[in-house]
């Protein structure tokens, strides 16, 4: 991508400059950071999936050997980037902006959930150094995984969305696609250039059972993409194994090397036109908020000195005014949060207390042959059977009322959002003349699904009842078996659906309250940055309308023309992401 990277390069400088004096902390970080990928030529390839479908095993055996952790916990919500480099080594940056170099073997203190809990150690990213040759060409990103028992690791993955050029979505033997993953697919598709599929852990299932999934998968992949997709099957435990063995026959059975002859293939032929396409799709939005931001500098620049000193007074009381008023708004909208997690409360009752009211009935009308099931069977067998029926029931109820709590948040932000944004629209009434003010490109941020995916798992294992000698339950009475065994046997039935029952009302309830306040933080951090930007253009144009007229007439005449190059920048960009 030379020509087109010194082109990107050159109009990324050229937006710096237009925008002296009036980027903000975060548009800034955002230019810098889109400029170094680009110089470097760096191919952002991200590994994707969800939580424990071996990303991190998968990443390992394309590189031939250990270097990001894996567990049976979550990692916390950090970003990993695995780049070239000579020599093994690790660093981590802080979000205060300092880094701190380690030994790779001890990443996993900054990246693991229980050493670092909620991220409270302020990581940002991690990168890591590894002289694979694949390095060369790919900078290998490995993410949270989506639908963890931790929400924060969903909101980190989704958000490094736009910053992907290609990625490899993992799937596995484990289960075929779930909805879960279809829902992610889907928000993916739109911003994404390409996806590459690998569908992990081949060497769990006999080559029958393993064609009748990929069929499945197939099936269900064709409906989502719309389009030629590629597919690949590998096993990471084989491939690992085979390197760590030098065992070329483990190697070939894992077909890892057709995955990374995939990858090489997509770089040699689609490079270039992927990196023009994700490039121009993250130069958009800067040049969305650059536009914006001239704007604004444009008709205060227009306004007379003292409509200006006024309308920066009528600025920062509203300001004041806003956060005042934000704060009972907040208020209100904790308690609307209450009443949401009072009504999942409530449902989830309903759910156990019909389900109980279910299983009970069921014994109740099918007791004779329970009764012979258990004394002529084997009693996990007749345990799993109901517990089949049981968990059936339960999914289908549960996912009525997932639907209906991420319906209800869904609003529930979208009030906050709106009420949030009617403080700004009044704020920037005070502020007439300046109508032409594109305030929506600098606030609408905020995709909602991120915040409103409530993922969870329900399992319920047979708890095994002893008695299990069938002699000694042939020879028991009736009465005896239905006092010792199946009462017990429907109790214990009883235990587990209220267990989980408990289970969905903490979970569901403790995501809404994560979800909001992280929403909330969010939209926040990006309304105080804002204000704080406008107000210090405000006070810069007020001290620029101490100039004679014609130096001012000729600002306004800079400004012009810096608008005018940034719509004309705006445009070629638009035709590259489409």
């Amino acid at each position: 991508m030379k020509n087109g990277s010194s082109s990107i390069l050159s109009d990324l400088n050229e937006i710096k400059i237009l925008l002296n004096g009036l980027l903000s902390k975060s548009l800034s970080g955002e230019l810098n950071e889109l400029f170094e990928k680009v110089s470097a030529e760096k191919f952002y390839l991200v590994i994707l999936g969800l939580f424990k479908r071996g990303k991190s095993s998968f990443i390992n055996s394309l590189l031939g050997e250990i270097v990001v952790p894996s567990g049976v916990v979550p990692l916390t919500a950090i970003i990993t980037l695995i780049e070239y480099g000579e020599e093994r080594s690790a660093e981590i940056f802080f979000e205060d902006g300092h880094s701190q170099k380690v030994k790779p073997e001890n990443v996993n203190d900054f990246i693991a959930e229980e050493l670092n809990p909620n991220n409270v150690k302020k990581v940002l990213k991690v990168v890591i150094y590894n002289p694979s040759d694949l390095l060369k060409y790919v900078t290998i990103i490995d993410t949270p995984g989506v639908g963890s028992s931790l929400e924060h690791n969903t909101q980190t993955t989704l958000k490094f969305v736009n910053k992907i050029d290609a990625a490899l979505f993992i799937l596995s033997t484990d289960i075929p696609i779930t909805q879960l993953e279809v829902d992610f697919l889907k928000k993916l598709r739109g911003i994404v250039p390409e996806i590459i599929f690998v569908l992990n852990k081949i060497d769990i299932l006999q080559q029958k059972e393993l064609d009748e999934l990929v069929r499945y998968d197939h099936n269900v992949l064709k409906d989502i993409c719309n389009r030629e997709y590629k597919f690949y099957l590998t096993s990471s435990k084989l491939a690992l194994e085979g390197e760590e063995k030098n065992d070329k026959h483990l190697t070939v059975l894992s077909r890892i090397n057709e995955v990374k002859n995939g990858i090489l293939n997509l770089l040699e032929v689609q490079k270039e036109q992927i990196l023009i396409k994700s490039t121009a799709f993250r130069f958009l939005k800067i040049l969305e908020e650059a536009e914006a931001l001239i704007r604004f500098k444009l008709n205060t620049l227009k306004m007379p000195a003292k409509i200006l000193d006024e309308k920066l007074e009528q600025f920062k009381k509203s300001v004041e005014v806003m956060k005042n008023e934000k704060d009972e708004f907040d208020i209100l909208m904790e308690g609307k949060v209450k009443q949401l997690k009072d009504f999942v409360s409530a449902e989830a009752e309903k759910l156990g207390n019909t389900l109980v009211k279910n299983i009970k009935t069921d014994f109740s009308d099918n007791l004779e042959n329970n009764l012979m099931k258990i004394r002529n069977a084997d009693l996990n067998n007749f345990q799993i059977e109901y517990f089949k029926i049981i968990q059936s029931e339960f999914d289908e109820m549960k996912e009525k009322l997932e639907k209906e709590v991420i319906e209800r948040f869904k609003n529930l932000l979208r009030k906050y959002g709106d009420g949030s944004n009617s403080f700004l629209s009044e704020l920037m009434n005070n502020l007439t003349d300046l109508s032409d003010f594109k305030f929506d490109s600098l606030t609408k941020v905020f995709n909602l699904d991120i915040y409103t995916g409530f993922y969870y798992n329900f399992s319920a294992e047979p708890i095994p009842l002893g008695l299990n000698n069938i002699n000694i339950r042939k020879k028991m009475p009736k009465s005896v078996l239905r006092k010792t065994i199946l009462n017990k046997i429907l109790q214990n039935f009883i235990e587990r659906i209220n267990s989980n029952t408990a289970n969905v009302k903490y979970d569901i309830n403790y995501r809404i309250q994560e979800s909001f306040l992280k929403f909330k933080y969010d939209l926040n951090q990006k309304l105080d940055s804002l204000l704080k930007n406008l107000e210090d253009i405000l006070k810069q144009t007020i001290s620029d309308k101490q100039k004679a007229e014609s130096e001012i007439e000729e600002e306004l005449n800079m400004y012009d023309v810096k608008l005018k190059k940034i719509e004309q920048i705006k445009s070629a960009y638009i035709e590259k992401s489409l």
